[in-house]
């Protein structure tokens, strides 16, 4: 079972957080620029305030458990979520779009990860902690893809 990271300035993994801020509800305005700098620090604070989390402006285990969503075939998913999935399967060496859609392309490449890469090694389509988990770790080896 994945752990979550820690994810502060300059990180990789910083598009997926700042979409996955983007998507909550009261917005979080984030700019998706792929750095970890003072704006997204700062929105990173505010997410944390608002849910009632230390602000340490940086993205943490207990952080990570208010941000992640599940996200799920069938529509009503937040644009930011699937954007940051998406991001991260990619990350993975899934080539897919990043479009913000959860449309069959993103859901067989979502189930190919969950197979290939979750302790559970099943496909269930759905996005929720320890899938989120396993798409923040590092890859130990890519399938072959790059790119946002």
């Amino acid at each position: 079972m994945g752990e979550w990271p820690t994810i502060s300035r300059n990180e990789e993994d910083t598009y997926a957080i700042q979409h996955l801020l983007n998507a909550q509800k009261p917005k979080i305005r984030c700019s998706c620029d792929g750095r970890f700098g003072s704006s997204t620090e700062k929105a990173v604070r505010k997410f944390q305030k608002a849910k009632g989390l230390t602000e340490t402006g940086v993205v943490g285990p207990g952080t990570f458990g208010k941000l992640v969503m599940d996200v799920k075939p069938g529509g009503g998913n937040p644009g930011g979520a699937v954007k940051a999935v998406q991001y991260l399967l990619n990350k993975w060496g899934y080539r897919i779009r990043t479009d913000g859609d959860y449309g069959k392309r993103t859901q067989r490449q979502v189930g190919k990860f969950q197979e290939e890469h979750t302790a559970e090694k099943q496909a269930t389509y759905i996005v929720k902690t320890e899938t989120w988990k396993e798409l923040f770790s590092v890859p130990k080896e890519k399938k072959g893809g790059t790119g946002k």
